[in-house]
């Protein structure tokens, strides 16, 4: 199997996977609070993500950098798993399932823009609206006709959508972020775990 094909079908099995994030929200969100359900994933991905390091004996390796990228874990860990779940898990419960996941998959769209403004990266004018009409079908499905969603729950609206700023903008951060993948996650997961517990405690 080459790169290419190894790259598509994970791709293919990442959509396959969220596609069903809705669902599991929705469920989860019947026995839980917003933030309990966060602080609970959160843990337990920062556990697996720590039992990760230690099985390729890389754990301390980890906490083995500088104070310029602990800064920076203090900054994404707040975007993500934080603030852009805390947000997200808040709009589920607010909107049904087929309304909140549509609207929060309006961040391919956010991303190239981000993309193009941060990176610099050439945006042509046939992108642009082929991204406007996405976005446009984005409206439609998630509540019928777009005429309508001002009469949706606003706040719910509002917060699913602003989480596609949230994740893009993590995202582009992510990028200038060279340490390995595992060690940044498992940093950045101790900190969002340590603000959601606070957010827990103050809720």
């Amino acid at each position: 199997m080459t790169s290419n094909q190894k790259a598509t079908l994970l791709a293919l099995s990442a959509v396959l996977l969220w596609s069903t994030v809705a669902t599991a929200f929705k469920i989860a969100l019947r026995e839980l609070l917003f933030y309990q359900l966060l602080l609970i994933s959160t843990i337990v991905s920062t556990l697996i993500f720590g039992c990760f390091l230690l099985l390729k004996n890389e754990f301390l390796q980890a906490f083995n950098i500088s104070f310029k990228q602990w800064r920076y874990s203090m900054l994404m860990g707040a975007l993500n798993p934080f603030l852009y779940y805390l947000v997200l898990l808040k709009a589920y419960s607010l909107l049904p399932a087929y309304m909140a996941q549509p609207l929060n998959y309006t961040w391919p769209v956010v991303l190239v823009f981000f993309s193009a403004f941060f990176l610099r990266q050439k945006l042509s004018w046939t992108s642009f609206l082929a991204l406007m009409v996405s976005f446009s079908g984005v409206l439609f499905i998630s509540n019928g006709n777009t005429n309508s969603i001002g009469s949706s729950n606003v706040i719910g609206v509002s917060l699913a959508a602003g989480s596609s700023l949230i994740w893009s903008w993590y995202w582009i951060l992510n990028i200038k972020d060279e340490r390995p993948v595992i060690h940044k996650l498992f940093i950045n997961f101790l900190f969002g775990s340590l603000y959601i517990v606070i957010f827990s405690l103050i809720m």
